[in-house]
């Protein structure tokens, strides 16, 4: 089940993800199960979110069937959160480049056999390094639920478990994730 701040998570990029394929027109509907795969979520997620947002007033169902559209309290909050986002992304001088959708899909499996193999890690392994590599597949995770996750934050998480995992990780699970960073960071370039 998913925690508080995932379902948050998950509701602002769903509904951003409606803005963008309607264009913030509410008098365009899309099927729900396209804008959740948008943010990575399945069918039955998709459904729930939808429902919330309905009952929530920033979106609507038009029609019979699965097809979401936006209201204009939901375009008003989408935007609100895009000029959110953008008021925290870095200066102007620095590029601000986003995984795209295909680099998410790409991404999922392997991120959760990361997950996964961060979770085996041998029991005698520093507490400290422990926590560190936790730590930074959390912010990997974190940036996956996203509307917008950075590549940078991504990929710097990815090296810092990588630098550490070479420096105190050994045997089968420690190869294991070695290589499974390393196809996350051919996937995102």
């Amino acid at each position: 089940m998913a925690t508080i701040g995932e379902k948050r998570a998950q509701r602002r990029a769903f509904l951003i993800e409606l803005y963008k394929a309607t264009d913030g027109d509410p008098f365009q509907d899309v099927n729900v199960t396209v804008v959740g795969a948008g943010i990575g979520v399945d069918d039955e997620t998709a459904s729930a979110i939808a429902k919330y947002l309905v009952d929530e007033g920033l979106a609507e169902f038009p029609s019979l069937g699965p097809y979401v559209a936006i209201t204009s309290a939901g375009v008003r909050q989408a935007e609100d959160w895009l000029e959110e986002d953008e008021n925290q992304a870095p200066a102007a001088d620095v590029a601000v480049v986003l995984i795209t959708a295909e680099q998410r899909r790409s991404l999922e499996p392997v991120l959760d056999e990361i997950q996964q193999l961060a979770h085996d890690l041998p029991a005698d392994l520093d507490p400290d390094v422990r926590a560190d590599v936790e730590a930074q597949v959390a912010t990997v995770q974190a940036q996956m639920l996203s509307p917008a996750p950075r590549h940078r934050i991504v990929a710097e998480a990815l090296h810092s478990v990588r630098a550490v995992g070479e420096g105190a990780v050994g045997g089968v699970v420690g190869t294991g994730l070695m290589l499974a960073i390393g196809k996350a960071l051919s996937i995102i370039g």
